[in-house]
C-alpha cells in the first residue's frame, strides 16, 4: 500500500513524505515516541530532534510506498481525499494574514489565519522553543492530541507540521513548525510530485 503524510499514525499524525539518500519515510512530530506503526506495521525510527525551532522525527516507509501527497478528508474526483504536494513553502509565504490549511487525525481538516509569524510556543509544547512557529487561528478547534506531526499547507505547498495548541485543550488555536526547520535540521528532502 501508500504511505504520505496525514495518516493516522500510532502516535500522531504523519506530515510529509521525505526521502534522505535513498531511504524514503515520513515525518512525524519530533515530540511523539520514537516507536511509530501505520496498520500495525512498524515504521523504523531513522531520526529527530525536539527543542529550539525544531520538532520533527522521521520513520523508513517498511514496506509501503510512499508517495508525494497529504491526506486532506476533501473530495475531487482527480485526488480523492488527498493533494499532490509540489513544492516546499518558504517564510515569505507563512506570514500574518495568510490562509493556511491542515489534516490531523483528531481534529480532521481544518483552515486558519496565522496570526503571529514569529510566535515562541510555551516549553511544554517545545522545550527552549525558538520564535519561528506559527500560530494559527479560526473559531473551531484546529488542533488537539493526535493532530501533532500532521502536515499544515498552502494549496500544494507543504507550509509546516502541527505540533500543539494553545490553551489546552479547549482553544482553537494551533501551533505549528514551518516544514523546512525541520527538514533543514535533519538533512530530508521533501519528495514532490
Amino acid at each position: 500500500g501508500n504511505l504520505y503524510g496525514g495518516y493516522h499514525l500510532r502516535c500522531g499524525t504523519s506530515g510529509f513524505s521525505v526521502r534522505k539518500g535513498s531511504v524514503y519515510g515520513v515525518t512525524d512530530a519530533g515530540h511523539c515516541t520514537n516507536t511509530v506503526s501505520y496498520n500495525g506495521v512498524n515504521l523504523p525510527y531513522k531520526g529527530g530532534y525536539w527543542g529550539g525551532n525544531v520538532d520533527m522525527q522521521w520513520h523508513e516507509k517498511a514496506s509501503y510506498t510512499v508517495k508525494p501527497w497529504v491526506y486532506d478528508g476533501q473530495w475531487d474526483s482527480s485526488t480523492p481525499y488527498y493533494r499532490v504536494i509540489t513544492w516546499m513553502v518558504g517564510s515569505g509565504n507563512i506570514q500574518e494574514g495568510t490562509w493556511v490549511c491542515k489534516y490531523g487525525k483528531s481534529t480532521g481538516y481544518g483552515c486558519g489565519e496565522i496570526i503571529d509569524d514569529s510566535y515562541q510556543p510555551d516549553s511544554a509544547c517545545v522545550p527552549s522553543a525558538g520564535t519561528t512557529f506559527r500560530k494559527i487561528d479560526n473559531t473551531y478547534d484546529l488542533a488537539n492530541s493526535g493532530d501533532s506531526g500532521g502536515p499544515a499547507f498552502l494549496g500544494s505547498g507543504a507550509a509546516g507540521t502541527v505540533i500543539c495548541q494553545e490553551g489546552w485543550p479547549w482553544d482553537d488555536q494551533g501551533i505549528f513548525m514551518p516544514v523546512y526547520n525541520g527538514l533543514n535540521h535533519l538533512g530530508l528532502t521533501l519528495l514532490t510530485g
